[in-house]
């Protein structure tokens, strides 16, 4: 993702030590450009309410959510589908210059900034992009009239079965 449709950065050292809140209101042309960069037919809002605190070590916890009415093809009908997305936003953010390496297997890496730039508008888009439906279908859309629907088509090892029994093997 590019992550220049919303460009909300802020400046990591002027972020105050009691942490700040952000407000993030998506203006039509930054919808648009996130519409297309995501391949969604529109956007028709998109909201974020974001929390960032100091942390040690030159890194930053980032929390809040993030709402947005957007529209996606429908993958059965092709018709328009339109959703509500409601994402919690919870990173930790470390400078690039100062990260350390994560060692555990199981922990989430940190996000990471560098020169000094959180970019929050582009946390946003990713947090967008994460909780869309991978395949949107519209409620009671059924896929169906596919070969995987006809019970009386033979799969591929029934077929090599038959050959084998016509060769006598």
């Amino acid at each position: 993702m590019k992550s220049g449709s919303l460009s909300l950065t802020l400046l990591a050292e002027q972020v105050p030590a009691r942490g700040e809140r952000y407000r993030i209101e998506a203006n039509e042309a930054e919808r648009r450009a996130l519409a297309e960069e995501l391949g969604l037919p529109e956007i028709g809002s998109l909201n974020a309410e974001l929390e960032i605190r100091p942390l040690p070590d030159h890194s930053y916890n980032v929390y809040g959510t993030l709402e947005a009415s957007i529209v996606q093809t429908d993958v059965v009908t092709l018709e328009p589908l339109p959703q509500t997305i409601a994402e919690t936003i919870d990173l930790i953010a470390v400078s690039a210059e100062h990260e350390k390496p994560t060692t555990a297997l199981g922990e989430d890496a940190p996000d990471i900034f560098s020169e000094g730039r959180i970019a929050l508008g582009a946390c946003v888009a990713e947090h967008l992009a994460l909780g869309l439906d991978p395949y949107p279908r519209a409620a009671g859309v059924e896929f169906a009239g596919h070969i995987e629907d006809d019970s009386t088509a033979d799969s591929p090892l029934a077929a090599l079965a038959a050959l084998k029994k016509k060769d006598g093997t």
